[in-house]
């Protein structure tokens, strides 16, 4: 990219994202500051902006209107604040319906989160939380050297999308690549994409991101950083896409549900979004855990149009009081657990990720929940809720995109059921594998 062209990305960027009333460059700013602030300083404005969210959810969300959020106590921390306060599940969420949105809040954005453990939620966003967590998502990656505008490969797209999306994202100096593909063909498409446009940075799905790296060397392209997100990344495979693309690898956590949560700094640490949320661990019994493994719960400081209040992720994960060797002052999520997503395999090792499911199928109207269940490399049971012909197609749909990329030799059943089987900690897998 010559000057005249980094200097009309540098302005387009933040021109869209004005024109779509969002506030993101001047927070960026103000996130660039707030991270280096002294932890009691952080922990002040998490006070704040969690009073205020308390006081506004009470009075305008039917769902947080009695009981303990009207009465809550402002006083200690903002830690202290929130433990007093009930842990808010999926399945609370699902049964309030209607009763947690917030009908003062408008020109809101809606989404509906994959549903690898569990139904699909449908969240509301206020623009105020949008930008937010986009403005977090820029900041993330500057520490991975990474600006805005600079030219980057998404591995993670379902399908090709629109033409007009096509062209926005071309003159963002993005190039968005369909997650899952099974075909060689597909690969070195993307391959030689990455190398033609020797983009400053590839992201994507660990699996996916594996999969173009394999005997692969991009170290022409002159890739600045690998960002991976969606599934958990483990040092030997950090080694692996390393050496392919000849770059640092960094990853970076986040959810459907809230967006931005923590983000791995140039020292290896991921560092909490503290500005935008607040990321409790607790025990099984509900108390407070420092430097060991928790159940994650996690508060949106900034979203009024759902409020989400100690919402529990299904994930495990340790927080750490120790401070970065960075000098951030961001909470750090020292180890994530319970994030690798399930996955179907053949007998030659080629996977299907979980992830590919939920993105692919979530819209589907019929088919109820279902889980994918496999007990060999060699045949895939597909169990389901739903009842007639459309749930039956919608069935016969997963399971012809099973056979396209995992091989016709695959053996795949449908079966309905009653109801789709829970863990021992309540959660519906979306794939229950050979490791059980």
């Amino acid at each position: 990219m010559n000057a005249a062209e980094q200097r009309l990305a540098e302005i387009w960027l933040p021109l869209l994202n004005w024109r779509a009333g969002f506030r993101t460059v001047r927070l960026l700013r103000d996130l660039t500051g707030s991270e280096q602030w002294p932890r009691d300083r952080l922990e002040a404005l998490q006070k704040a902006k969690l009073v205020s969210l308390l006081q506004a959810a009470s009075r305008e969300v039917p769902f947080y209107r009695n009981g303990p959020y009207r009465e809550s106590s402002p006083e200690g921390s903002a830690r202290d604040i929130l433990e007093r306060l009930p842990i808010l599940s999926r399945a609370a969420i699902q049964q309030a319906g209607g009763d947690m949105l917030n009908p003062t809040c408008k020109r809101v954005q809606r989404s509906r989160t994959g549903g690898t453990t569990g139904e699909p939620l449908e969240i509301w966003r206020d623009r105020a939380t949008a930008a937010m967590g986009e403005a977090a998502l820029w900041r993330g990656k500057s520490w991975a050297g990474i600006k805005p505008w600079d030219k980057a490969v998404a591995v993670k797209g379902f399908g090709k999308g629109s033409r007009l999306g096509r062209l926005r994202m071309r003159q963002l100096n993005k190039w968005v690549v369909p997650a899952f593909q099974p075909r060689s063909e597909e690969r070195s498409k993307a391959q030689d994409l990455i190398r033609r446009v020797r983009p400053a940075v590839v992201e994507g799905y660990v699996t996916d991101l594996l999969s173009l790296a394999e005997g692969q060397d991009f170290s022409a392209a002159q890739v600045r950083a690998v960002l991976t997100t969606g599934e958990m990344l483990y040092p030997e495979q950090k080694k692996i896409l390393s050496a392919a693309f000849a770059a640092p690898v960094f990853s970076y956590y986040g959810c459907n549900e809230i967006s931005s949560l923590a983000y791995e700094c140039e020292h290896g640490a991921k560092h909490v979004v503290d500005e935008h949320v607040i990321m409790e661990a607790v025990d099984d019994a509900g108390a407070a855990v420092w430097d060991r493994p928790g159940r994650l719960l996690v508060t949106d400081l900034d979203n009024r149009a759902m409020p989400l209040i100690r919402y529990e992720l299904g994930d495990r994960g340790t927080l750490a009081r120790e401070i970065c060797a960075c000098g951030r002052r961001l909470l750090v999520l020292s180890e994530l657990a319970g994030r690798q997503q399930d996955a179907l395999c053949n007998a030659a090792g080629a996977r299907l990720s979980a992830t590919f499911f939920a993105g692919r199928f979530r819209d589907f109207r019929h088919l109820g929940r279902f889980q994918l269940v496999q007990e060999d490399a060699h045949s895939v049971e597909i169990l389901h809720e739903g009842a007639g012909a459309p749930a039956d197609a919608e069935a016969e749909s997963i399971a012809e995109e099973i056979r396209q990329r995992l091989g016709s030799a695959m053996q795949i059943r449908t079966r309905r059921v009653d109801q789709i089987p829970l863990t021992a900690r309540g959660k519906r897998l979306l794939i229950r594998g050979m490791k059980g």
